[in-house]
């Protein structure tokens, strides 16, 4: 069986994966937050015969010992997490992984569409669009950082927000063709495993 294995920063990035990606995704718990032991596991699953590894990190207030962390700290974002992304895979060494860093963290998807937190905080919709108007200048909601994420502005404008309770729900009401039009590292992350995926099917 061909499949995908997804290291998971934590339950919501794993309930995404599980619930909204598809059915090759399978989502596996990261085992601390440091690259030495996200390394140790990433070549325990490659043990697995015909299988995929990627990961779903927060890029954002990463572990100090990933790969070009502090070399690559005040490059343009995408330049950043690519660079970081190669050196993963570099020190892994393997070509059936392929490492993802989330820009810069898992509301970085919600804010594809900062309207969805209406939905569930209706009493919050002056602050929601003093949100949204904060964030209308930038390109994607994958660069919104500079020492103040996505989830930070969330919860200054949305003090009830909490990603374990409300994440998964707000990013499955926003659905996954918004949020890969709005985040093209995400989606391009996407469409590379499925090349991955397909190109293991025709070798088999």
């Amino acid at each position: 069986m061909i499949g995908c294995y997804v290291v998971c920063e934590g339950q919501t990035e794993a309930r995404f994966v599980k619930e909204v990606l598809t059915d090759n995704f399978i989502p596996i718990l990261q085992d601390g937050h440091d690259f030495h032991r996200l390394k140790k596991l990433v070549r325990g699953l490659l043990r697995t015969p015909r299988k995929l590894v990627t990961t779903m990190i927060d890029l954002h207030a990463i572990a100090s010992d990933f790969p070009r962390r502090e070399e690559l700290l005040n490059k343009d974002p995408y330049l950043r997490v690519r660079g970081m992304e190669l050196a993963m895979a570099e020190a892994v060494g393997d070509d059936r992984f392929l490492p993802h860093l989330q820009l810069h963290d898992f509301e970085a998807l919600v804010l594809s569409d900062p309207t969805c937190l209406e939905r569930l905080f209706p009493h919050r919709r002056a602050e929601i669009a003093r949100l949204a108007k904060s964030i209308r200048d930038f390109d994607s909601p994958e660069k919104i950082d500079k020492g103040h994420p996505p989830a930070h502005r969330i919860r200054e404008q949305v003090a009830e927000y909490n990603k374990s309770a409300y994440g998964f729900r707000l990013v499955q009401d926003i659905g996954l063709s918004t949020i890969r039009d709005k985040c093209p590292h995400f989606n391009k992350w996407l469409d590379e495993v499925k090349i991955r995926l397909a190109g293991e099917e025709t070798d088999g």
